[in-house]
């Protein structure tokens, strides 16, 4: 990505490592469809992604929906070796509501 992210965070994975992830700024591509992208930095690769909706706000909505899901379903999460403020608190993202068992720790249910 070539902006500046307009949102980032990022978790420990481990001692030696972080996941960092940035979400971009909504871009029109026509009269009635946006795309959000957002781009994931884990220690072996790096994956950049993006949602699609009618207008800026659901690409948005969609992107960080998203990347919930991503962090939530992913090894690491499974593991138990991704943390954002302390072990076992969550990770702080929304997720769609056929997703809301994964939540974790101090993630309630949005």
């Amino acid at each position: 990505m070539t902006e500046d992210p307009i949102a980032t965070r990022t978790y420990r994975l481990g001692a030696d490592h972080k996941v960092k992830v940035e979400i971009y700024r909504p871009v029109e591509i026509d009269e009635v469809h946006w795309q959000c992208n957002y781009t994931i930095h884990w220690p072996d690769q790096k994956k950049d992604w993006c949602a699609a909706g009618i207008d800026s706000m659901q690409a948005l909505i969609l992107a960080i929906h998203q990347v919930g899901i991503e962090i939530y379903s992913s090894d690491t999460v499974k593991r138990g070796d991704l943390v954002w403020h302390e072990p076992g608190g969550g990770f702080g993202l929304p997720l769609p509501k056929n997703c809301v068992d994964m939540y974790q720790g101090d993630d309630p249910p949005i």
